[in-house]
């Protein structure tokens, strides 16, 4: 905000001396510049001056110059300093609030005028459980690429909880996850069914002597799985709280890779669907034994917001997911065949269209 003496900004427009409010409306459209507006939603997003810079690629005094600035041109504090980083005043929740709202409508904008062009260009983020990235993230990947070179594909994975929370508060455009909430916020739309299976060392301790288990017999094997509340030990603990049955849970991992490495090395056993360890059961590495009486089965959805535009960036990589889980399901990485699985029943179809 221009002030009389300082030489630095330049001559002192008289108009807004003259005219109080006329001089406040100008301010405040400068303090909203797209710029302004990133540094600071940049700085509540990494809770402090120095990470923010960092992350701006900018010096430190910038940043706080341009938190000045903006507290001078709405003449209020937007936040607080203390020895752990800041604390946003009610105003500043206000600004961070919108600043996000118009930084999100200026993207979605920008990728939706450029998509009209002969070649479409933007970005666009997909969100997808660690048992979906698998099988699911090198072949989508390769395709979109090939279908447009100029879009910019994030791929973020996470468990399905934390999966939803992000398409929730719009940091990621689409969702493929295992469950969702009925809501009118939200659109999901199935992919697939699949069913879980016991997961053991082919050469371990303690196996079990025929090709299936029952939900009471899984209390019997030490099992390597991960935490509450994930998405999938939720659904066993439920199965198996139903039959009356407590899991034996000697290692909780959340990371699927060490789960499966554990595994694999005789540690214990664990409980996934095929996709995820569909080529280390082929190469003999693992072996799977089917869960009957009852089976545990989970549905595998597409899920975009309603609270967010439907990009064509969008719903080219929406259209994809669904070709994808067509093509790796009819390719067999659904369900394990029936030489592995021994249990006479064919593989999963597609729920898509």
């Amino acid at each position: 905000m221009a002030r009389s003496g300082d030489r630095r900004d330049g001559p002192v427009n008289n108009a807004q001396h003259r005219d109080s409010a006329s001089g406040r409306h100008l301010a405040g459209e400068e303090a909203l510049s797209l710029k302004k507006l990133v540094y600071f939603t940049t700085l509540v997003e990494t809770g402090s001056f120095s990470k923010a810079a960092v992350a701006l690629e900018v010096a430190q005094s910038s940043v706080s110059r341009v938190v000045k600035s903006l507290e001078n041109d709405f003449d209020v504090e937007l936040l607080y300093r203390n020895g752990r980083g800041i604390i946003l005043t009610d105003a500043g929740k206000l600004l961070d609030g919108y600043a996000r709202r118009i930084l999100d409508l200026v993207t979605t904008t920008q990728n939706e005028v450029c998509a009209l062009g002969d070649t479409p260009i933007g970005r666009v983020i997909i969100g997808l459980p660690p048992s979906v990235g698998r099988v699911l993230t090198l072949p989508l990947v390769r395709q979109f690429r090939m279908a447009f070179p100029k879009m910019n594909l994030k791929v973020v994975e996470a468990h399905s909880g934390h999966v939803l929370e992000w398409l929730s508060s719009g940091k990621i455009d689409v969702a493929v996850l295992y469950s969702a909430p009925k809501s009118t916020m939200m659109v999901a739309e199935p992919l697939v069914e699949e069913s879980l299976y016991l997961i053991g060392s082919p050469t371990g301790a303690g196996q079990p002597s025929g090709v299936s288990v029952s939900i009471a017999d899984l209390a019997r094997f030490p099992m390597v799985m991960a935490s509450l509340p994930h998405g999938m030990r939720v659904l066993v603990e439920k199965h198996c709280a139903e039959a009356g049955v407590s899991l034996n849970v000697e290692c909780e991992i959340d990371a699927m890779p060490a789960v499966i490495d554990l595994v694999e090395a005789g540690v214990g056993f664990t409980i996934l669907p095929y996709a995820p360890v569909h080529d280390l059961i082929k190469h003999g590495r693992l072996r799977l034994w089917k869960i009957d009486n009852p089976p545990i089965k989970r549905q595998l959805l597409l899920v975009t917001s309603t609270q967010r535009p439907m990009t064509l960036g969008t719903r080219h990589l929406a259209r994809m997911v669904r070709t994808q889980v067509k093509e790796l399901v009819a390719e067999g990485l659904w369900s394990p065949p029936d030489c592995l699985s021994h249990d006479g029943q064919s593989n999963p179809t597609s729920l898509t269209t």
